[in-house]
């Protein structure tokens, strides 16, 4: 498969991922901000090995008067992230709950166990995999753009607007739509790919990482 073809074969049956929206209230802009909490997560069983990456809203944009908003990961052991890609306006903070995750970020490359921080820039080139043989669990914060909604986007609307068309997971008809939805949220939220990028290879190579 080429790299090209990666967001929406994931979505059309080669990678199965799943978003988990967060039940909390949207909140008005022009409100006051106040306070609210957020119920731990639950242990999640991804599956040592199968492949299953989860993401889940913790905290909408709407909640903080769009000031910050935030994603809980999960990635499969030994398994590649997205495709090497930059956003021009959103940055990406990086909490890694537990096991390790690796960062590539304008060329450079970083390890981060549990309990430490990674920062992706907007403007920078970047990707993150999972390097080691445990699952990596962790906290994706963005403090100036609700990035939450392009990854509902992608994992939950899109093809849920799919499905209620009567396109089937896993044809070609439905691959093509999610290429389609994906690049207008590209469109939106400032999202550039680099699918032939040749250090996304190169990172599978050396950390023995599946696709």
């Amino acid at each position: 498969m080429e790299r090209r073809d990666f967001l929406a074969a994931s979505l059309a049956g080669g990678i199965p991922l799943t978003m988990e929206i967060n039940t909390f209230a949207h909140f008005s802009v022009e409100k006051p901000l106040r306070p609210f909490t957020v119920a731990p997560s639950k242990p999640t069983d991804i599956g040592v090995g199968n492949g299953v990456n989860l993401v889940r809203t913790m905290i909408r944009q709407g909640q903080t008067n769009n000031h910050f908003s935030c994603i809980e990961g999960y990635v499969a052991p030994r398994r590649m992230g997205p495709p090497i890609h930059l956003h021009k306006e959103a940055d990406e903070l990086m909490y890694v709950v537990e096991g390790t995750a690796g960062m590539m970020v304008d060329g450079e490359m970083f390890i981060v166990e549990a309990g430490g921080f990674g920062f992706r820039p907007h403007g920078l080139v970047h990707t993150f995999f999972n390097p080691s043989d445990k699952p990596m669990r962790f906290i994706d914060m963005f403090p100036n753009q609700g990035f939450e909604v392009y990854l509902e986007g992608m994992f939950n609307d899109i093809p849920a607007k799919l499905i209620a068309q009567g396109i089937k997971p896993g044809t070609p008809e439905f691959g093509k739509g999610m290429q389609a939805g994906i690049q207008e949220l590209d469109k939106r939220f400032d999202v550039v790919w680099f699918m032939e990028d040749p250090r996304y290879q190169e990172i599978v190579k050396k950390y023995g990482l599946a696709v």
